[in-house]
């Protein structure tokens, strides 16, 4: 239960937790049939809702809504508008690979600020494991500004760059100059 509640579980972590799950179940079937002790048995009916399709939506769910409750002061005050409820569940989802997708001008922004911002504050990540990338030096330039001014910026803050920009940087890394272009 503990390895459940503490963290977002990735779909990359399920199959474990279920195997383990189904394990001791299996190794304790014997107790199937007995009358247990209210801890034992409320133990048990959690290990057997982890066999149900929806479990591991419905952990991933309750972690969200715990993080999103306990990070609202932070995601009330990052910009000029609080962030949506949508847009707090994105900053504290935490799959291998997630996706923002939305129109101009919808926020994805601030989605990302708030998410640096809850991935600093919660002590998930520090800055320097942390990169933005962005398609324009415009795009860039504002993410640096409005990361900047979120409530949990740090000096040094988490590396913000354009695709190109980074390119060119490990190129010279690699090759001890800059190339010609």
């Amino acid at each position: 239960q503990a390895q459940c509640r503490e963290r977002y579980l990735r779909q990359a972590q399920w199959p474990s937790i279920r195997q383990q799950a189904e394990a001791i179940l299996y190794t304790h079937h014997q107790l199937r049939d007995q009358t247990l002790a209210k801890p034992v048995a409320a133990a048990w009916q959690w290990l057997l809702k982890l066999q149900q399709p929806t479990a591991l939506q419905r952990l991933q769910q309750s972690y969200c809504r715990r993080m999103v409750r306990h990070y609202a002061p932070l995601f009330d005050s990052l910009e000029q508008h609080p962030l949506t409820a949508r847009q707090r569940e994105a900053c504290v989802l935490d799959e291998a690979a997630n996706l923002v997708l939305a129109g101009a001008g919808s926020g994805k922004t601030s989605v990302l600020a708030g998410r640096v911002a809850y991935l600093l504050v919660s002590g998930l990540a520090r800055p320097e494991e942390i990169l933005l990338l962005a398609f324009g030096k415009q795009a860039a330039d504002e993410m640096r500004a409005r990361i900047a001014t979120t409530a949990a910026s740090e000096t040094p803050g988490p590396e913000i760059s354009t695709f190109h920009a980074l390119g060119l940087a490990i190129i010279q890394a690699v090759e001890g100059k800059r190339p010609a272009l």
